[in-house]
Order: structure tokens, then sequence, then C-alpha cells
């Protein structure tokens, strides 16, 4: 009986080690996690104990200055500088000596190294799957597009590309369409998942127009987030979304809205 007990004992202790080694290390991993993570001049999150928060007060916006961040350019690293906000970011070296750039800003200060996937946007050449995603969602086809690319990138690290399409007629320039779309969905092995979708009737320039900001692990699993950002009409900014892809499904993990 006692060594039956004992067995017992070394089966559970060798279930929850080995339950720990492949659950519970990652889990203690991302909760110690913290960053802040600025994209371009609208957007600045946090991640603190596992969760995400979008700072949009004024006052801890101006508690980033002089800090160093590692910072991108157009999905490049640039290097590490100390980031000022006057309207817009400025960098400057460690003499406060400032650093130009052009181009779409990325930046992070954090516990760990975050990765950025470069990619080459590409105007869709074949519309069959789109064509088919615009049809399930009642969307007719061979309307004007004002968005029409894509991109392939492998996202979840199993060393295949997917593909990301984005297609809408939000601001069109030839046409006066009833209703404006925008659709973005990933295709991986001939199935389609869903991203982002929004429709809704034409008043001219409502509606945004979304495109891919961004490939980034932002929780050092060498798996890849979207950072999605939607382009509004003239001053109203632009809508950034962080998407992962968990359980077969995109879900958004923060946004500045």
């Amino acid at each position: 009986m006692k060594k039956r007990y004992i067995v017992i004992l070394i089966i559970v202790i060798v279930y929850f080690t080995v339950f720990f080694l492949l659950y519970g290390r990652d889990e203690l991993k991302y909760s110690k996690l913290k960053t802040t993570l600025i994209i371009g001049d609208n957007t600045i999150w946090q991640l603190d104990e596992k969760k995400w928060y979008n700072i949009a007060n004024a006052k801890e916006k101006e508690e980033l200055n002089w800090k160093e961040f590692t910072v991108f350019v157009d999905n490049e690293k640039l290097g590490k500088y100390n980031l000022v906000f006057d309207n817009k970011w400025y960098l400057f070296d460690n003499k406060r000596k400032p650093v130009s750039y052009s181009g779409s800003l990325i930046a992070y200060s954090a516990n760990y190294e975050m990765k950025i996937k470069n990619f080459n946007q590409e105007k869709i050449s074949d519309y069959t799957k789109v064509n088919k995603v615009l049809s399930e969602n009642n969307i007719s086809t061979g309307q004007e597009l004002t968005s029409n690319t894509q991109i392939s990138v492998d996202i979840d690290n199993d060393g295949v590309d997917e593909k990301i399409y984005v297609v809408g007629n939000v601001f069109p320039r030839e046409t006066d369409p009833d209703y404006i779309f925008s659709v973005v969905f990933m295709e991986k092995n001939d199935i389609i998942y869903p991203i982002y979708k929004s429709v809704e009737k034409n008043r001219s320039f409502n509606g945004c127009k979304p495109y891919i900001n961004s490939i980034i692990d932002v929780n050092d699993d060498n798996k890849y987030e979207i950072i999605l950002s939607c382009s509004q009409y003239s001053t109203e900014g632009t809508i950034d979304m962080l998407y992962r892809f968990n359980n077969d499904k995109f879900s958004i993990i923060v946004t500045n809205q």
C-alpha cells in the first residue's frame, strides 16, 4: 500500500512538472514582461502584468520625454534614441543632438527584445479569394477599389508564409457607391481567417482606410501579432489596433480607441 502511494505521488509530481514546463513557464515569463510601445504620433500602449493599456493621458505621454527607446522606421531598426513629443515624436542621441527620420515610426522600451518583420506590400493580382470573401459577406464584386493590397509573411513561425489581404472602397475617387466597405483577412492552407470588416452607408468622407502597419512579436513567444491601422479623413487621426492570432482566430488585444 505504501509503495502504491509513493508511485501515485511520483506520477502527480511528474505530471505537474511537465505541465509547468509546457505551459506554466511561458505564463510566468509573460507575467513579467513590461513594455511601452509607441505607434506613430497618435498611439501609446503599455503592457504590465499580462494586461495591455491604451495611454491617452497627456501627462502620461509627457512623462516619456527624454526616455530611451528602441526605434524602428518603416519596420527597419534605426537604433536606440531618446524621444520627445511636441505634436510629433522627435529623436535625440545620448548627447541630446537631434536625429532626423522620415517614415512610419514604431518605438518600444521594454525588459525584453521585440522583433519586427519587414514585409513588401503588393497589389493583388489574383482576386479569387477576395471575390469569395466579398460574396460571403454580401458585398458586390467588381467595384472601384481604393485598397487592394496583399502581403506574404510567416506570423506563426511555422516556416510557411501566410497571405494577408486588404480590400476596400473607402474614399472613392471615380464612383459614388451607396455603401463603403473594408475587409482584411488572412489565408492559410486555403482557409480564410477574418481579421477586420466594416460596411456602412457612404456619407462622402466617413469610414477609414485600413492598412498593415507592422508585423511584430509583442510578447516574446516567437509568434507575431499584427498592427492594423485605419486612416480616417482629414484631422480625425488614425485608428490603431493590435491583433493576435490564437486558436485559429484573430482577436484585438488593444486599440487606441
